[in-house]
């Protein structure tokens, strides 16, 4: 167990800092670059950097929830209460960004910030958001039962 925690632990790093260059690096500079590329567009700027830089705080909410599931994990208590709860809060902020990302998908459009493409496009992630939710609880409720089911039987002589 002790293995398979530290694996969990070194691709929550990894992914923490994948986002921070994908947000902080890799976006920015492509936005400028458009910006520059498309000086009629540069209105855009801000406000899709500011909904993309929002879109990251849910992300790395369900890193810090995936880092106390790799914990309890590593606490030999894999079927927990605490690991259910911290996967249930990883499905609502699944939730959370999905909407929030939808909506702002929309408003961006309905503002004349987007076209059609990249609208049509960015709703792709929000189908992905919902499927991450929808495995996010799912596996809630199994370890909440299996975690049930171990307290039953520690009680059983």
């Amino acid at each position: 167990m002790k293995k398979l925690s530290v694996t969990l632990e070194l691709s929550i790093v990894g992914m923490a800092l994948c986002g921070f260059l994908l947000y902080f690096g890799a976006i920015p500079i492509f936005a400028l670059s458009m910006r520059t590329a498309y000086p009629e567009f540069a209105n855009r700027f801000w406000p899709w950097l500011a909904f993309l830089w929002g879109s990251a705080l849910p992300c790395y909410g369900v890193l810090f929830y995936g880092w106390r599931v790799a914990n309890e994990i590593k606490k030999e208590n894999a079927f927990s209460r605490e690991n259910a709860v911290s996967l249930h809060m990883v499905a609502l902020l699944a939730v959370v960004d999905t909407v929030y990302f939808a909506i702002g998908n929309i408003i961006l459009f309905l503002l004349s910030m987007s076209h059609p493409g990249i609208a049509l496009g960015l709703m792709a992630v929000c189908v992905v958001g919902v499927i991450v939710a929808a495995v996010a609880n799912t596996l809630s409720k199994l370890i909440a039962e299996a975690a049930r089911l171990r307290e039953e039987q520690d009680l059983t002589i």
